[in-house]
């Protein structure tokens, strides 16, 4: 009953829609009449904003049709006349192509008159056409422009009734609604179009059809407008073609706001009583197509097409007309592309793309503009040979250096490869040949083998893949070649068929890309990324699948059973973890659903083989399909970014990948949280810096599609949840980074991170760019590196032949310590490098080293002798390199409203040729270098759009050139001899001396139309064509010529020929604020810096700028540049002495000091000027540059530097001297003394005057022709001031601290009196932590307030500076003082003193304000509270407390130049800041070594009588630290002993000891308050005989052990044992380090804590403890097998299986088939609503019982699956 209800309804809606089809028809075309129209049609391309010069054509001409009965029609065309332009039009308004007046149309031939008066007859059903019959031999143009009459005299209705806006239909029977929208066909597809009728005044009549018809034509009648729209961005069906790179586009399919705009309205305007009755007389086409070529805010491109079809008579008797020969029938109105196999031509869009699909991958390939008449022009061998011709026009103009950018080589190379698509696999290979067997030198015939094989990459047709396959197999290329093609083949391939990916499938398995791993991996990895593109990216503008429909998809039988299961093979059959990262990569960049199980236990780190590199290459593979597989990654990625028990770097690249997927607020929340309970410092600081690097991108910044919107969004909501980082440079760092520049519409979004500390070191980066609507990455990259003490030992091992055990190395006690208490090396991480870069979005090329990789080569290198390695080094080494590149090829064809193609097509190539020699002369003890190599570029970014002229087939196009060039002809020869280094500049061999002018550097815009063959006729650029004329703006042209280089005997100049408006400042003050004057927005859009509008916005309007260097009229003819330096050093109780650097013939130099000699002027300056200082230690520098400018008028400039720095305990002095003999002198002279002061005795701080803490200073600046002409002289001090003192007393800090002090104490004395047994003691030693902590904290900040140099004064006393000096000083001082206007507090008389200046500073550390009173001779300014920026807060002032070093470290990276670890009175804080008890006793302790097998340095401690004893080991040497047997707490005396020999310091002296072998030194230094500094080449042990601080240096990998913890930047796992397990306890830990060597015992409960038992995991066992991945895996393996209807399509009928059977899901294979008879039942054409709704029911897998009831229309043979399984498991 439910069925027949439906039929009944269907048939019902059928009946009213034929009838409202019927009203719709008949007032305009009754059956049995003939209907004469006049025709015009124009279709014209400008830049109307530049000027109203068009490139176009015209048609007129009658069109007659015939309305046989109510459904079928005939039209055909009589006297039609064309005429094709290219000229400047006028009209009444220039600026609106449709006012200009056009060239007469002319008569055609004989031959194009028949084709077009061939008449079409076609069968029509409410507006809607059923099928067309025109005749076989009717040209594809022609028949185009017969469609597109039909889609203008056609209208359609709806039909369903219920898609008619019901409160606008009218209430008569059968009447036609105000306004409806249908879904009609076009020859640019099925889009939907909306009508709307409307009645107008009859005086209206005239104006509304432009003159047309006369308003007294409806006189006494009404006159009706129905008005058809078409809306390009909603169409079901398309029939254009477009290959677009690279990119997507943020907008609708169809239109895309500025970028490009198309609209359609079509007007019927007639006469009646009434809209159903009346009577058509015109009908008005108006289409539009707005392009920007440019891709920024400048002026479009505009493609207008007009249509009038006028009625001129109405007969009821039939003109006769010629019968259709050879008829076919069509069954759509698309556009039809040419035939490309012979046989029948198609009858249906859809046939035509089946055809396209089988064509062979061999044979010519698809061009769409191509037809029958072009193509009988060009035969294979004349293409062939236009090509040669072409090629060697190129290789002569790389040959030649005059006029380099009037040559266009980029655009040549590019026509070139465009006319290559044409060819066959088999004619290119002919063609390959005869470029080999070219009539030129050896060296031209390579450059043009280069240039032909770069330009059949850019190609990208299927022959040209098929024919570099051939060539790859055959071994034609090198390994690098052919790692670069494959590379680059997903960027260039057009029509990636299945048929195309199993040829190149068959390349990859193929044992000549096996032969080598880097080769095979990269292969593989474009292999993935090409599958990738064509089957699984949802960009539908990336290939033409409008017309060739889809290539594949993820549901395509070859991706799961052939490409899949061969890389999940290599993976399984990967033997080290850089082939199994490969293989992750390559299953990653593939991105189907079924690798995602396959991954995810390598993501979660569980596979049997994994590691932490791997892991992070699991999670980095599948960047590209994160967001579209969110729900299952995002959970599992914010587990591992949850889980502290992680490895850092993988939760680094969890987190990463997070950001692209568009966590939720509640990550956002965790995240921020997170920070103030993270045990990771460096994790810490990277999400603190994502975070805050989103916060702080404002809304004006990003794009309006930018997805960083959302995160920015968030991270600002949460930001004050997160624990702050202080620094400005942090070491671990992720940031984010968006720039909009609305004026320009472009802009960038910046990733970037890295992380330097810990084993694995990285930095990654990504650029995507906004230009408009269209987003894309240009580079995206990342580096990566671990394990590198295991290379530099394996380096030592090989090169420096050391066999010996490390062990033997070490001091002998040191030596007997570790075998005492079992210290095992730490597990070394493995050395593993890896690079990876990404293109342009396709374009990938990955890398990986390891030592198993590396090995080979550097045994290989050791044991060449060294005549050996001369002879491959010596000699003259030719350079011939060609680099093509298209990075934006692009092209699009729609179709007109007019049926003829309107072309869009971007390039962007890009030429790089290299060549020449490079001549290394072994003769001399350093080998001499001579590069003679022409180096030369062209760059360019071309667009155009426009029509195929119908007659002459010739483009009717306008466009825009942008170009840029580079042509560097030199020589340059490299040369050492005696200590100078010589540097010789002359032109290269392809340099005459007669030679014209040569362009080093170009840069134009051109914007042109033309009217000239296609590229594959004439082989020439549409800029080299005579037929192109360059638009002439409305502004004049400026020419302007700026020589320069005289004086050095150059002529050269910069030339400028531009349209632009305006060239005066203030025009380029609006052209800098386009950037926001940032230079770095200038640098990453420098391509929109062209001419300007008077507004200062960029014009695509012609500017044409060049710097040019002309050989002929220069006098000078070479330059040579001669570099001589020395540097000395003078140690304490030293002579200078000279250091040197003494080359040697074998593989090893060295670098030695020499005695000064007296002969050498360079070591008597270095001598002079270092003894000049008087102090015990510095260095010195001499050094001296000679230009000489050689030819017609010989010049020379000579510079001279003389500098020293020296000090001594207090005292620091400097000198330096610049001098040029022609012109000048500079000088510089200065000191300063620094106090001696305490470093850690807060109480001697508390008391220290201010004198004692100042700071003085003195410095002398002379210049002139001599040091004395004019002089600056500034003195001054720094200090703590008194008021700084007292703030310090009653600050927090110093409160806290007493406090602290106090509690600490009492702890302590609880503790003595608790049983060590009780619950109580655990509870007092973890207070007494938490009170040492805070006790520290707060007296070190304590500290740093007393000795706060808050207070500076200087004074400034100068000779009158000359004037053009003055000048400068004058503005500066109104700048400063404007700046600082705010501020003024007081005003006073100055000091009267003239040439003085005085200056006093007082800052304030609490508001980071600083106050300043300048006083000069005319005026005392007192400025206050001047705020500093906020970077500055906590740098300035500075601190006496410590290093400035370590201050301006803990500014800049939040954190210590130096790790530290503290052994205090029973607080041991570790270096990565955690705090535990532990009581040192008379037992030496490691307190901190280096746990790698060799060097080990280390730093052991014990505790006699309250008391500590320091020993430091480094290599064979030993350095005790003990209290002396005078030591008292308020008396501090020390023995220091070094190899056994005694050392005694006084207060602030210091001094440098060597070892007892000399091969270490160690600096040791006595302070103010009795504190021993220890400076060791791995370490500073700071000491004062009851606390111990090491600083570990940074440069040095954390490879540690000991009490002080491993220095990995993480709290989690500090206590490990020195076999190195984990400890149960910190005390078992340290007890582990203990030395039981002649000291006592350790009592039984100790004994028993050391012998708990430890943890030792392998890394298998710690990966068995990690959460399993099952049940992910068994959710995704769930959906493999599937019941569901199947889905059929019959020509318009949607059919589907009345029972449902098994489908395999899309990451899954079939196990084996079955075959069984399967019933359909087809839904009604008419029916599409119903149609659509039953098809996303079957889309979602629903059981439609229902369909069982329905008839059966057909049954099929269908092979069903009886089970599924995925590939990889």
């Amino acid at each position: 009953a439910i069925c027949s209800r439906i039929r009944f309804k269907m048939r019902a809606i059928s009946i009213l829609s034929l009838l409202l089809g019927a009203v719709a028809s008949a007032p305009f075309f009754p059956s049995g009449r003939e209907y004469e129209f006049n025709y015009q049609g124009r279709l014209m391309n400008g830049i109307p904003e530049l000027d109203s010069h068009y490139a176009g054509l015209a048609i007129e001409g009658k069109v007659l049709l015939q309305a046989l009965d109510q459904q079928t029609f005939k039209l055909a065309l009589r006297n039609v006349k064309i005429s094709e332009f290219n000229k400047k039009l006028s009209g009444t308004r220039e600026e609106n192509w449709r006012l200009l007046s056009i060239p007469e149309t002319e008569e055609i031939s004989s031959e194009y008159q028949t084709l077009l008066e061939t008449p079409v007859e076609f069968n029509m059903v409410n507006g809607e056409i059923r099928n067309i019959k025109v005749s076989s031999e009717e040209p594809e143009w022609t028949l185009n422009f017969k469609k597109s009459l039909i889609s203008l005299v056609k209208m359609q209705t709806s039909s369903e009734r219920s898609d008619i806006v019901s409160n606008q239909v009218r209430s008569q029977t059968g009447s036609l609604p105000e306004i409806w929208q249908v879904m009609e066909q076009g020859v640019d597809g099925e889009c939907e179009n909306t009508y709307e009728i409307s009645e107008v005044p009859e005086y209206m009549m005239e104006t509304l059809t432009f003159g047309e018809i006369e308003s007294k034509k409806c006189e006494g009648k009404k006159v009706f407008q129905i008005t058809k729209s078409r809306d390009v961005t909603k169409c079901t069906r398309r029939s254009s073609y477009m290959f677009a790179q690279p990119g997507k586009y943020e907008c609708e399919r169809g239109n895309c706001d500025s970028m490009w705009q198309k609209s359609s309205i079509t007007r019927y305007i007639g006469c009646g009583q009434s809209a159903q009755q009346m009577e058509l007389e015109i009908i008005l086409n108006d289409s539009e197509l707005q392009q920007n070529l440019m891709a920024y805010n400048t002026e479009n491109a505009v493609t207008g097409v007009q249509q009038v079809l006028k009625l001129v008579e109405t007969r009821n008797s039939m003109t006769s007309l010629p019968q259709i020969s050879s008829p076919r029938t069509l069954e759509d109105l698309f556009y039809e592309y040419p035939q490309v196999t012979e046989g029948p031509k198609t009858t249906s869009f859809l046939k035509q793309q089946q055809q396209l699909q089988s064509q062979g991958s061999s044979k010519k390939s698809f061009k769409p503009l191509l037809c029958d008449q072009i193509l009988s022009k060009i035969s294979p061998s004349t293409l062939k040979s236009k090509i040669v011709e072409k090629i060697s026009e190129v290789v002569r103009d790389l040959k030649e250096v005059e006029h380099f950018e009037k040559k266009h080589v980029s655009s040549t190379v590019n026509g070139i490869s465009k006319a290559m698509y044409l060819l066959s696999t088999e004619e290119l290979k002919s063609l390959y040949s005869e470029v080999k067997g070219m009539n030129m030198d050896e060296e031209d015939r390579e450059t043009a083998r280069q240039l032909l094989l770069e330009s059949i990459v850019l190609t990208g047709s299927n022959s040209a893949v098929l024919f570099l396959k051939e060539m790859i197999l055959a071994e034609e290329f090198s390994p690098l070649r052919t790692g670069v093609v494959m590379a680059t083949l997903p960027h260039y391939i057009q029509t990636p068929t299945i048929e195309l990916l199993d040829e190149l499938f068959e390349l990859v398995k193929s044992p000549v890309v096996h032969k080598y791993e880097t080769l095979k991996y990269n292969v593989e990895l474009a292999f993935s990324t090409l599958v990738n593109k064509a089957c699984l990216s949802d960009n539908e503008a990336r290939f033409p699948i409008y017309v060739y429909g889809e290539f594949c998809n993820s549901e395509t039988s070859q991706l799961t059973t052939k490409f899949i299961p061969y890389l999940v093979e290599q993976l399984n059959s990967a033997e080290n973890t850089r082939q199994r990262e490969s293989a992750i990569l390559n299953l990653g960049t593939i991105g189907h659903e079924s690798v995602i199980p396959i991954l995810l236990p390598y993501i979660e780190g569980r596979s049997e083989r994994s590691n932490p590199t791997e892991q992070r290459m699991a999670i980095y593979s599948l960047s590209t399909v994160t967001r579209k597989n969110r729900e299952v990654l995002l959970p599992i990625y914010s587990a591992l970014v949850s889980n502290p028990t992680e490895e850092r770097n993988v939760r680094i690249a969890a987190l990463s990948m997070m950001m692209y997927m568009e966590p939720s607020m509640v990550e956002f929340q965790k995240l921020a949280t997170s920070t103030w309970f993270e045990l990771d410092t460096e994790f810490h600081k990277f999400v603190f810096s994502t975070l805050k690097s989103l916060k702080e991108i404002e809304v004006s910044e990003m794009a309006s599609y930018n997805s960083l919107f959302s995160l920015s969004n968030k991270a600002k909501i949460v930001f004050h949840l997160a624990k702050p980082v202080p620094g400005l440079i942090s070491s671990t760092l992720n940031t984010f980074t968006s720039e909009w520049l609305k004026e320009l519409e472009v802009g960038y979004h910046m990733h970037g991170s890295y992380s330097v500390l810990g084993d694995f070191k990285y930095a990654y980066g990504r650029l995507e760019y906004f230009l408009q609507k269209l987003e894309f990455t240009p580079i995206e990259f990342c580096f990566g590196m671990q394990g590198t003490e295991q290379l530099i030992e394996k380096i030592s091992k090989i090169f420096g032949g050391d066999s010996e055990n490390p062990l033997n190395k070490l001091h002998p006690e040191w030596k007997k310590y570790i075998s005492s208490i079992g210290l095992k090396s730490k597990d070394e991480t493995p050395f593993n490098a890896g690079a990876w870069i990404r293109l342009f979005e396709d374009v990938q090329v990955a890398t990986g080293l390891d030592i198993e990789l590396l090995e080979p080569y550097m045994r290989a290198i050791k044991e060449t002798r060294p005549q050996e390695l001369k002879e491959k080094i010596c000699g003259k080494t030719p350079i011939n390199f060609v680099k093509v590149n298209n990075w934006a090829p692009t092209e699009i064809i729609i179709p007109s409203d007019m049926g003829f193609p309107i072309f869009i097509e971007y390039d962007m190539p890009a030429v790089l040729s290299v060549r020449g020699d490079i001549h290394v002369d072994c003769s001399t003890t350093i080998p001499k270098v001579t590069f003679d190599i022409a180096k030369k570029a062209s760059v360019s970014s071309q667009g155009v759009v426009g029509t195929v002229g119908p007659m002459t087939k010739n483009m009717l196009a306008v466009g825009i050139q942008e170009e840029w060039s580079v042509n560097y002809p030199s020589k340059i020869a490299l040369e050492i001899e005696q200590g100078q280094l010589r540097i010789t500049y002359t032109p290269n061999q392809y340099v005459k001396s007669n030679s014209g002018e040569i362009d080093l550097w170009a840069y134009s815009v051109k914007p042109y139309a033309t009217n000239k063959p296609m590229i594959f006729e004439d082989m020439t650029p549409i800029v080299k064509s005579s037929e192109t004329k360059l638009i002439e703006s409305y502004s004049e042209k400026k020419h302007d010529v700026w020589s320069f280089g005289e004086s050095l005997g150059l002529d050269m100049k910069i030339e400028m020929e531009t349209e632009t408006d305006f060239r005066d400042l203030k025009s380029m003050m609006d052209h800098l604020s386009l950037y926001q004057y940032n230079p770095v927005n200038m640098v990453l859009f420098s391509w929109t810096s062209t001419a300007m509008k008077h507004n200062g916005k960029p014009s695509c309007r012609f500017h044409e700028v060049k710097m040019s260097y002309m050989p002929e009229q220069s006098s000078t003819k070479k330059v040579e540049i001669e570099m001589s330096m020395a540097l000395g050093y003078q140690g304490k109780n030293q002579e200078v002495s000279i250091v040197q650097y003494r080359p040697s013939q074998s593989v090893s130099s060295s670098i030695m000091t020499v005695p000064v000699q007296s002969s050498n002027k360079h070591h008597q300056n270095v001598h002079q000027t270092i003894k000049g200082l008087r102090i015990e230690e510095g260095y010195g520098l001499s050094a001296e540059m000679e230009i000489r400018l050689e030819g017609e008028q010989s010049r020379t400039f000579n510079y001279k530097l003389t500098g020293s720095h020296g000090f001594s305990d207090v005292e620091q002095k400097w000198n330096m001297q610049l001098e040029n003999e022609q012109e000048m002198k500079i000088c510089i002279k200065g000191e300063s003394e620094m106090p001696l002061l305490p470093w850690r005795d807060l109480e001697s701080v508390k008391y220290t005057s201010s004198r004692d803490t100042e700071f003085s200073y003195r410095n002398i600046i002379g210049f002139g022709q001599t040091c004395e002409e004019h002089r600056m002289e500034i003195t001054g001090t720094t200090s703590t001031s008194t008021t700084q003192k007292e703030v310090s007393k009653r600050s927090t800090s110093s409160r806290k601290c007493e406090e602290a002090t106090r509690e600490v104490e009492e702890l302590r004395e609880e503790l003595k009196n608790t049983q060590e047994e009780s619950s109580r003691y655990s509870e007092l030693e973890e207070e007494l932590v938490r009170e040492v902590e805070e006790k520290n904290e707060y007296c070190r900040r304590s500290l740093k307030e007393y000795s706060l140099l808050d207070q500076v004064e200087f004074q400034i006393k100068y000779t009158p500076l000359p004037e053009h000096l003055e000048k400068y000083v004058d503005a500066l001082k109104t700048v400063v003082k404007g700046g600082l206007l705010p501020y003024l507090s007081e005003v006073e008389s100055g000091n009267r003193k003239s040439n003085e200046v005085e200056v006093e500073l007082k800052f304030n550390p609490r508001y980071n304000t600083v106050n300043m009173v300048l006083v000069t001779d005319e005026e005392t300014i007192k400025y206050s509270n001047i705020r500093l920026p906020s970077e500055l807060e906590n740098v300035i002032p500075l601190s006496t407390s410590e290093r400035l070093s370590s201050q301006v470290s803990t500014a800049i990276k939040g954190s210590k130049l130096s790790s530290k670890c503290l052994i205090g009175n029973s607080i041991v804080q570790t270096y990565d800041e955690k705090s535990y008890r532990y009581e040192l006793d008379d037992c030496y302790h490691v307190l901190s070594a280096d746990c790698r097998p060799s060097v080990r340095p280390s730093v052991l401690g014990k505790v006699v009588d309250g008391k500590k004893y320091v020993k430091v080991y480094v290599k064979n040497s030993k350095v005790e630290l003990e209290p002396a047997s005078t030591y008292t707490t308020s008396r501090k005396e020390y023995e220091i002993l070094v190899d056994g020999q005694s050392i005694r310091l006084n207060k602030n002296q210091r001094e440098t000891v060597k070892s007892e072998n000399k091969q270490v030194t160690f600096k040791i230094e006595r302070t103010a308050d009795d504190v021993i500094v220890l400076e060791t080449p791995y370490n500073t042990v700071i000491y004062n005989g009851e606390e111990v601080e090491i600083e570990h240096r940074p440069t040095t990998e954390s490879n540690l052990c000991g009490l002080c913890g491993n220095n990995d930047g993480s709290k989690k796992s500090e206590f490990k044992t020195s076999s190195n397990c984990f400890a149960q306890s910190y005390k078992q830990s340290a007890l582990s380090f203990r030395v039981q060597d002649s000291c006592s015992s350790l009592s039984p409960k100790m004994l028993q804590v050391k012998q708990q038992q430890q943890i030792c995991m392998t890394q298998q066992q710690q990966k068995q403890t990690k959460i399993p991945v099952t049940t992910t895996i068994q959710g995704l393996t769930s959906k493999c097998q599937r019941t569901k209807h199947s889905l059929v399509r019959q020509g318009d009928r949607l059919c589907i299986s009345q029972i449902p059977i098994v489908e395999c899901g899309t990451s899954c294979t079939a196990k084996s088939l079955i075959p069984k008879s399967v019933p359909f039942t087809c839904l009604p054409a008419q029916r599409e609503r119903v149609s659509k709704l039953y098809e996303e029911k079957v889309k979602r897998g629903e059981i439609l019982p229902e369909l069982r009831n329905m008839d059966k229309t057909f049954s099929a043979k269908m092979s069903v699956p009886v089970s599924c399984s995925h590939p990889g498991l």
